[in-house]
């Protein structure tokens, strides 16, 4: 049986899947189903664990007269106790989940949580923060610079990826690999300069603090072998991955022949594998993702890798 602790909560959020684990809690032993179905009617954007300062958090529930959320007090001391109970007993408890409003984090999920950890005289405990936009999330997070270069086979996605990401991030500079045009006869010594032109500006965006993308064709190899790359610039690398069958389906249907689509299903996987050897790597499926869906992974990957 799940105990749904914080370090899960750490394991998942390692793995970009934070916002799953977030639900599976609150619709099992969480019992918060109203606030998951909420959580469902927006995209949200979800921050941590990270251990908070328990006196910059705000009770809504509790036995105060005033409180958004009334309890008698005797049954807030009855479950306050049965934590208590738990913590003597070793219990890890799952993070206090809370939501920025106006400057202020209030506690969504976790007051008696929270009322049991003041009491045992805990400073500071893990905690899930809960953003409803972009500008809420930019007005209380500070942004660290990173580079991403995200890459996938002819027909993945790509340019349209990047017309969600320029829309969406405004904290980082948007590019398509390709722009400025392509050279007829380009070849891999064109795509490793302009790997490399690339490169140097993300090194002017990181004197200005700002992060870059750039969705292409670009090779993590060719990345790291470039002139201009520098570990301080904290590269990261992600793919739209397209299966062999949808990657000759799309070509077909863009007029591509025989030879042009096996030599772009096997760029595919030569891509592909590059990018799995990285550290520092994100897949995102765009056969079982709608467009929209892989922008919002691809933009929740890159804030959960800029936010301090």
């Amino acid at each position: 049986m799940r105990n749904f602790s914080a370090t899960e909560a750490l394991e998942y959020a390692k793995r970009g899947l934070l916002e799953d684990w977030i639900h599976e809690f609150l619709t099992t032993s969480g019992k918060n189903e109203g606030l998951s179905t909420g959580l469902k009617k927006e995209k949200r954007f979800f921050v941590g664990p990270r251990n908070i300062d328990l006196d910059k958090l705000q009770r809504i529930c509790g036995p105060e007269e005033n409180i958004e959320y009334h309890e008698s007090q005797e049954r807030w001391e009855g479950k306050v106790q049965r934590i208590l109970s738990g913590i003597k007993d070793g219990w890890e408890m799952p993070p206090l989940i809370v939501m920025y409003k106006k400057g202020e984090l209030s506690i969504a999920d976790g007051n008696h949580r929270h009322e049991a950890l003041k009491r045992r005289r805990f400073k500071k405990y893990w905690t899930i923060i809960q953003y409803d936009s972009m500008k809420e999330l930019l007005e209380h997070e500070k942004m660290r610079p990173a580079v991403f270069f995200i890459t996938g086979t002819s027909g993945s996605g790509k340019s349209t990826l990047v017309d969600y990401l320029k829309r969406d991030l405004s904290f980082a500079e948007v590019h398509d690999f390709d722009e400025g045009g392509v050279p007829e006869g380009a070849d891999e010594n064109w795509r490793k300069q302009r790997t490399n032109e690339w490169l140097e500006k993300a090194k002017s965006y990181q004197k200005k603090g700002k992060s870059t993308i750039v969705c292409g064709v670009s090779v993590p190899e060719e990345v790291k072998n470039s002139p201009a790359y520098d570990r301080s610039l904290d590269v990261h690398y992600g793919i739209i991955h397209i299966d062999e069958s949808e990657i000759r389906r799309r070509l077909r249907e863009r007029g591509w022949k025989g030879k042009q689509v096996d030599d772009n299903v096997n760029w595919a996987k030569h891509l592909e594998r590059y990018v799995k050897a990285e550290k520092e790597h994100y897949i995102v499926d765009g056969v079982a993702n709608k467009p929209i869906q892989v922008a919002e992974k691809f933009i929740d990957w890159i804030v959960r890798e800029t936010t301090d």
